[in-house]
């Protein structure tokens, strides 16, 4: 059994979202699902082989294979890497569900107009060119 994550001050417990119901684990499966199945357009049109991308990504062969086969808990550090060692840049743009009911949204007011204009512009900000924009800092307390 797994401890909980800690904050990185004084090692308390930090909670973890509920995220073990099925709609839960299929929206995590379909995002992952999504990330693997660009990943390997990209390795096809690109004729880059696994040993290639694991060459790129500076992991064995044998952890490209459980990325790529059994990517049920793919970081968000790993989704970056993978898009960067076959040249993309993976951008995640909200999506409203249809039909809240059932959901713990079901009750609140729809979304705001700004997320449609986040949604039609998603794909323009995922594809700029040049190097990536450098994290920021945080500032020191």
């Amino acid at each position: 059994m797994s401890a909980a994550p800690k904050d990185g001050k004084g090692g308390k417990p930090r909670p973890e979202p509920q995220s073990s119901s099925p709609e839960a684990l299929y929206e995590a499966d379909l995002l992952a699902s999504s990330v693997v199945h660009v990943v390997k357009g990209m390795m096809e049109a690109g004729q880059i082989s696994q040993r290639e991308l694991a060459r790129r990504l500076g992991v064995s062969e044998a952890r490209v294979s459980r990325l790529l086969h059994d990517s049920e808990n793919l970081k968000l550090s790993v989704v970056a890497a993978l898009g960067r060692a076959v040249g993309i840049r993976f951008g995640l743009v909200p999506i409203p569900f249809d039909d809240r009911s059932g959901t713990p949204a079901a009750d609140d007011p729809p979304p705001p107009r700004w997320i449609a204009e986040e949604r039609r512009l998603g794909a323009s900000a995922t594809s700029a060119s040049g190097p990536p924009p450098q994290p920021k800092r945080r500032a020191a307390r």
